[in-house]
């Protein structure tokens, strides 16, 4: 399992990683309705992919893409989104991300192909 962030290009890498620990914040509050995938990651796995997901539009347009391409898997749940508060950046959301299973970013795990539309959607963004 692995949770991939997308995070504001216009922050620094360490505030690009800070913002990132919030959206695992705001994942940990969702944990009631996540059918365990959470919990898994954070017990067994914690890998964290950091991705550059654009301006504060492109993650707005972002979050609502991965809502649409996990909508009929088990882990859409895990779809989360962290926004700073106004005095700090105007509201601006600065992370969003979800936890996938292996078959996601491992082909060799996916024989029917099922997580290939997401797979190739997640490895076309870059690190941020």
């Amino acid at each position: 399992m692995r949770l991939y962030s997308f995070t504001n290009y216009y922050l620094s890498p360490i505030q690009q990683g800070i913002q990132t620990a919030h959206l695992v914040g705001e994942m940990s509050q969702k944990t009631l309705v996540d059918n365990g995938y959470y919990h898994r990651w954070v017990n067994y796995y914690k890998t964290i992919i950091v991705l550059n997901g654009g301006n504060n539009f492109a993650l707005r347009e972002l979050s609502t893409r991965l809502k649409e391409l996990t909508e009929c898997y088990n882990f859409y749940q895990t779809v989360s989104s962290f926004y700073e508060d106004r005095e700090s950046l105007n509201g601006a959301m600065t992370a969003v991300g979800l936890i996938v299973p292996e078959e996601v970013y491992d082909a060799s795990k996916d024989p029917l192909n099922q997580f290939q539309t997401l797979r190739n959607f997640l490895n076309g963004f870059k690190l941020a």
